[in-house]
């Protein structure tokens, strides 16, 4: 049984990334949870949004993924600076005097790890990805914060002939999706030269005593956002 589900796909600028350079909490042996301080926000910007996008649809179902919203945008805060990286994080609820940065950027890793690994009865695969056009290049220290916290696939495109790049990037969400989620991208024409994917892609298997029923299955569709 198939569900489909809302994942946050986010169509950004050339404006250039800028990248920020804090203290890994690893180091911090105290933070045996990590994860657990973003609960509380993660919550509240669920029903926020929730909130937001029923009274924008009326009448409509609304399906989302909060988790990978907010994962995405806390990603893209790793490329922003000052007021626009504030803003980021603020809008995901955090309040960058009570936790730090480097701790919210830790927090997300760990609830990544946690997802993947705590059942052993579900299949789960999510990720991350970034496709930009040959001609950019991503700052480092991005490259290295993204790698490292949300484990980023960067992938170069030819962002020039959208068409061939609008078939690699659907191929490869088909292929992480397991071929559940094909054709995303049109081949019509597009001004993008940079796009984040935030996919999952998950299997639960049927419990003993209903051995009789179907596995379910949930693959997530993505929205996308173009500036």
């Amino acid at each position: 049984m198939l569900f489909t589900l809302y994942i946050c796909l986010l169509w950004l600028s050339t404006s250039g990334l800028w990248t920020i350079q804090a203290k890994d909490p690893d180091t911090d042996m105290s933070m045996k949870n990590p994860h657990r301080h973003l609960a509380p926000n993660n919550v509240d910007f669920a029903f926020t949004l929730y909130k937001h996008l029923v009274a924008s649809a009326p009448g409509k179902n609304v399906f989302i993924s909060p988790v990978s919203i907010s994962t995405a945008l806390a990603m893209l805060s790793l490329g922003a600076r000052g007021y626009t990286r504030e803003q980021l994080l603020q809008g995901l609820g955090f309040n960058l005097t009570e936790m730090s940065e480097a701790e919210i950027h830790q927090g997300f890793r760990h609830l990544h790890h946690l997802l993947r690994e705590s059942n052993t009865t579900l299949e789960m695969t999510m990720g991350n990805a970034m496709f930009l056009d040959h001609s950019l290049e991503l700052l480092e220290s991005f490259s290295a914060d993204t790698k490292h916290y949300y484990e980023l696939e960067a992938l170069t495109a030819d962002f020039q002939d959208w068409a061939g790049a609008s078939r690699q990037i659907n191929e490869y969400i088909k292929n992480k999706t397991q071929g559940k989620i094909v054709d995303l991208f049109s081949e019509q024409d597009s001004s993008a030269m940079l796009i984040l994917v935030n996919y999952i892609f998950f299997k639960g298997t049927p419990h003993p005593s209903h051995s009789d029923k179907a596995p379910s299955t949930i693959a997530k569709e993505s929205k996308s956002h173009q500036n």
